[in-house]
């Protein structure tokens, strides 16, 4: 093959290569559709009542809010009123002769009695609970009613086939031949913020000014002359529907418009202005707003009828008081009202629907991490998807966050964390978790004010550093949650560990010791005043404080995921169940302890979210955009809102009694009223007026005569009663709407139950007479018995106390015949002995001797006995007698008794004199101080020398004698014993007695009405105290 041939082949070979790179698509971005996405636009959210929902006729005309805040509707058929409930259907078939009517207009009078207007059927008039009927018989030009009227000056009016009529002084007044007016078919009516009345026929407008008629046509103003709604806006503008259009006058000067210029169908039938001031128009083709020239079809976000497919054939638009407006079609009653929360989905072109995190660039682009679909970015209205065709390592994204470089970080499930910078896609793992894949699952990313970037995984926090993980023990392991950095330069990590403080290499974990209620922590938030706000898995929200953590507030218990500041001072939540918010400022007041509770509202589907639950397992679970808008990931979207336009529902709820039933039968419904005596069997039922979300109106009522408390009714609206008694009551209730707005002014109902005969005071002063009567007799026949018991009793005590006296005396007479007689050979023993010592001394030996010494010792040891149990048996019987007795000349008689002993021992006596004079028996007290100055003297060490102390002190129940001594002491366990008979601590030859003188001492005092004690340590001595108690009053 020649070289030029080698070349040109080399050359096609290039030439194809470079056409295969130009011309085959390349991965790149996707776009989500072509339709720019409208944040601002207003959506709302959609419910309809129909015939399965109580409303027997669902086509409806008219609507009407009354000032007592009920909701009227006309329907073919019926006259309907409603209280966010229950629909009530007004009976008026039996009223009149034509039962075909068909129901075409509503009106409230000055009175506030309501007026409807139908065909073939006149008009009919509900004041109270009475309706009246009025037809042709009346005055009215035909019974063919199409419209009615009430105007500013109390006039009302009412257009039929044949023309207009004006009611007054119970009759209809007609207006046929007045000049300018057109004698034709009235199908609408309203007046002008200058008192001027309009009227809408089939052949034209005509004005009514002072009582002078002009007609407009399609000559001079109207597109046409069949007119079927009318309408003055704010603005002053006259809205004028006719079946081929809108004609909008504005200072007299008309502008068209029809189709062609955006209406959805030129049949006009009705025309509203809201608060907000957008113009509405229900047509034939369906529901639509006007604003700068421009018609928009209604976007309906959301809506409880699964099978909803827009809002068409509207006859009637009315706004009630909380700003819910009310449309009525061909298909049921409609109820509209602007979304707080609106939510993005994949039909807002996101790729899917379960949202991990969110955050917003320094360009103002929003960055969305999806689990399944990937990334995308919402820039000027429109959605860029970025996947694993672009380069990322998976489409299940968790956490974002954009550095000072401008790179936008994104953490995946398993696959580490990808850098995305001018369209390069770099992913980052842990090279050692590759057997551990979980811990690459990257949730949580932030760049300290250092450049430092830090990895929040599963398995803890790491940082990056030159395309490197590096960890360090100083990390918190864990499922880290969320990183922030304080003002103070602190990074604070939330994890499944506790709470963790990092600064200068210096870690501090919180955990439930230092106060968290739990360990487990979901995020950390800084607000902006330098707070920090903890919320754990436990629920509520605590701020850290010098003394640990603040406990959260009764009112708020939901597992909170992410908490952010709006620009007003208020935090926002998203939790599991909802989106929260409450004022920082009743929160740290509550901390503060200046009060008990926080107002918490929250936020949930019935205010836009797809899905009530908020998703919580990545970071930024949560981003406040540089508009004011704050962004939630949930488990189905993204939720958005701006905190400054969520107006929450502020008007208080008004309360009406509907119906009142006694003993299960009806009753009037009045503020006050009497009751005769019944079953005492009483139910209100009451409703608040509250149409945001009927379902979230609670109640708190109280029976007071009855009930303290309020009763927390939840959404009940029925209290019942039985068994009442006779008596005055007052009934209140009292209702919160959606917003937890409460009229505190309660509804009151008074009313009294007058009692039965048996009821009355008279006959319970009957039945108290013969009570107390039989009650008497009973009792007098009771002390007559025991009268009789008493004498049977006394008159066995009196036999027994004198056997029992007997007793005692033939008992002593033994005592002393027993001492008789045993000291009688006691003293032949005592002779005996005394004579064989004395006479046969020389004869015995020292044994000999020593025996006889022990006899004598034994036989006076044995005479003692036999006195100290005589003396303890005359104090247990003998009778004695108490007076006041010189206790120191007592003691002074007992010291010359002992003065041979004291002068032989050497003691010394310590006596603090005088002593007073107590409430005694002189013989007792004697024989008290003589046994426990005769123990003082005897129990002592050898080789020392006795040493007694005796004092008195007053004390209030009478007088206590102290006597101490300094002898061998009693130990805490025998300082009872001692004071029992024949009880003794030491051996007879160490210390010498009977064992019975301390208890004469205590039976001594028993008998004095005193008591006796002891303050003793062994080895220290002893202090022996007598309380004599001073004389009863009667002596």
């Amino acid at each position: 093959m020649s070289l030029k041939h080698q070349m040109g082949l080399l050359f096609r070979s290039f030439l194809f290569l470079f056409l295969l790179f130009l011309f085959v698509p390349r991965a790149s971005a996707i776009e989500s559709g072509c339709n720019l996405l409208n944040i601002d636009e207003a959506e709302y959210l959609h419910q309809i009542w129909r015939a399965e929902d109580g409303l027997r006729s669902p086509m409806v005309k008219a609507i009407l809010q009354s000032r007592s805040g009920y909701l009227w509707f006309c329907t073919d058929e019926s006259f309907v009123r409603f209280d966010g409930v229950r629909f009530q259907e007004i009976e008026i078939k039996t009223t009149a002769e034509r039962t075909d009517r068909w129901f075409t207009g509503l009106a409230e009078a000055h009175d506030g009695s309501i007026w409807a207007s139908s065909l073939n059927g006149g008009v009919v008039r509900f004041q109270g609970d009475t309706l009246s009927h009025y037809d042709m018989s009346h005055g009215l030009l035909t019974n063919y009613v199409l419209s009615i009227f009430h105007d500013s000056k109390s006039n009302l009016w009412v257009g039929t086939a044949l023309g207009l009529n004006r009611f007054e002084n119970g009759r209809f007044i007609s207006y046929t031949n007045e000049p300018g007016l057109v004698v034709e078919a009235v199908r609408a009516i309203t007046e002008d913020s200058k008192g001027n009345l309009w009227i809408g026929t089939a052949k034209g407008l005509v004005a009514m000014r002072d009582g002078l008629f002009q007609t407009f046509t399609t000559d001079d103003l109207l597109i046409f002359d069949g007119v079927l709604s009318l309408f003055e806006d704010r603005q002053g503008r006259l809205w004028v529907g006719t079946t081929v259009g809108l004609t909008c006058l504005v200072d007299g000067r008309p502008m068209h418009y029809t189709t062609d210029e955006g209406l959805a169908h030129n049949t006009i039938r009705a025309i509203f202005q809201d608060r907000f001031g957008n113009i509405w128009i229900g047509s034939q083709g369906g529901l639509q707003k006007y604003n700068n020239g421009i018609f928009s079809i209604v976007r309906v976000a959301d809506s409880t009828s699964v099978d909803f497919d827009g809002i068409s054939f509207v006859y009637a638009l009315n706004e009630d008081h909380e700003g819910n407006l009310w449309v009525g079609n061909n298909l049921g009653l409609n109820r509209l009202k602007i979304q707080k929360i609106k939510t993005l989905t994949k039909n807002d072109g996101l790729p899917h629907n379960l949202i991990t995190s969110v955050l917003e660039d320094r360009d103002h682009n929003l960055w969305i991490a999806t689990y399944g679909g990937g990334l995308s970015r919402l820039a000027s209205g429109r959605i860029t998807v970025f996947t694993t065709d672009h380069g990322l390592p998976n489409n299940h994204l968790l956490g974002l966050w954009q550095t000072k470089d401008g790179a936008i970080w994104v953490g995946s499930d398993q696959k580490g964390v990808t850098r995305i910078k001018d369209g390069v896609f770099t992913t980052y793992t842990d090279g050692n978790t590759k057997e551990r894949p979980s811990e690459n699952t990257v949730r949580a990313i932030f760049e300290d004010s250092e450049g430092t970037l830090w990895l929040g995984r599963n398995s803890g926090m790491v940082r990056l550093h030159n395309g490197q993980i590096i960890d360090s023990p100083l990390y918190p392991d864990g499922n880290i949650k969320k990183i922030i950095e304080a003002r103070d330069g602190t990074l604070w990590i939330a994890s499944t560990q506790g709470l963790t403080s990092l600064r200068k290499n210096q870690s501090v974990l919180y955990t439930r010791k230092n106060g968290l209620p739990s360990d487990l922590i979901n995020t950390v938030f800084e607000d902006s005043e330098g707070y920090l706000w903890v919320a754990t898995e436990s629920g509520g929200i605590h701020r850290k404080t010098n003394q640990g953590f603040s406990p959260s507030p009764p009112s708020l218990t939901e597992r909170i995921l992410h908490i952010t500041e709006d620009q007003s001072g208020n935090l926002w939540l998203s939790t599991r169940n909802g989106i929260f918010t409450l004022s920082k400022k009743q929160l740290n007041s509550f901390v503060s302890g200046e009060q008990a509770s926080v107002e918490v509202v929250s936020y949930g589907r019935r205010d836009g979210m797809k899905r009530a639950q908020c998703n919580g397992i990545a970071n930024p679970a949560g981003w406040n955009t540089h508009d004011g808008r704050i962004w939630f990931p949930t488990m189905y979207g993204l939720v958005v809102f701006d905190p400054k336009t969520i107006f929450n529902n502020d008007a208080p709820p008004p309360l009406l009694m509907q119906d009142i039933s006694v003993d299960g039968k009806p009753f009037p419904v009045q503020s006050e009223f009497h009751l005769p005596p019944g079953e005492g069997q009483i139910e209100f039922h009451y409703a608040a007026l509250s149409f945001q979300a009927m379902e979230r109106v609670y109640y708190q009522y109280i029976l007071e005569g009855f009930e303290t408390n309020w009763v927390d009714a939840g959404s009940r609206r029925i209290a019942r009663y039985t068994n009442l008694r006779p008596g005055q009551y007052r009934f209140r209730v009292k209702a919160s709407n959606n917003d937890g707005v409460w009229n505190e002014a309660a509804l009151t109902t008074t009313f009294s139950l007058a009692p039965h005969f048996y009821q009355t005071k008279g006959f319970y002063a009957a039945c108290v007479l013969a009570t107390v009567l039989f009650g008497m007799g009973i009792n007098a026949i009771r002390i007559r018995q025991m009268q009789r018991r008493e004498l049977q009793l006394s008159q066995l005590v009196e036999h027994r106390t004198a056997k029992l006296e007997e007793a005692l005396r033939s008992m002593e007479r033994f005592n002393y015949s027993i001492a008789h007689d045993l000291r009688a050979p006691l003293r032949a023993v005592r002779g005996f002995t005394q004579a064989i010592c004395e006479d046969y001394n020389q004869a015995f030996d020292a044994t000999g001797k020593e025996y006889c010494k022990r006899i004598e010792g034994s036989i006076e040891r044995m005479d003692q006995l036999i006195d100290d149990l005589l003396t303890y048996g005359r104090l247990t019987h003998t009778e004695i007698h108490l007076g006041w007795v010189d206790s120191e000349s007592v003691f002074r008689k007992v010291i010359c008794d002992f003065q041979c002993i004291i002068q032989e021992k050497n003691a010394r006596i310590d006596a603090s004199l005088p002593l007073p004079k107590v409430w005694a028996n002189s013989t007792l007290l004697e024989q008290i101080f003589s046994n426990l100055i005769g123990n003082a003297l005897k129990f002592v060490s050898p080789n020392e020398s006795p040493e007694l102390k005796v004092w008195a002190e007053s004390k209030p129940h009478g007088t206590r004698i102290y006597v101490k001594d300094n002898g061998i002491g009693v130990a805490s366990e025998h300082q009872e014993r001692i004071f029992r008979v024949f009880e003794r601590l030491h051996r007879n030859e160490a210390y010498p007695g009977t064992g019975i003188g301390l208890a004469i001492v205590e039976k001594a005092a028993e008998r004095m009405e005193g008591r006796v004690g002891v303050i003793s340590e062994l080895g220290k001595g002893s202090c022996f105290w007598i309380d004599l108690p001073r004389p009863q009053k009667n002596h």
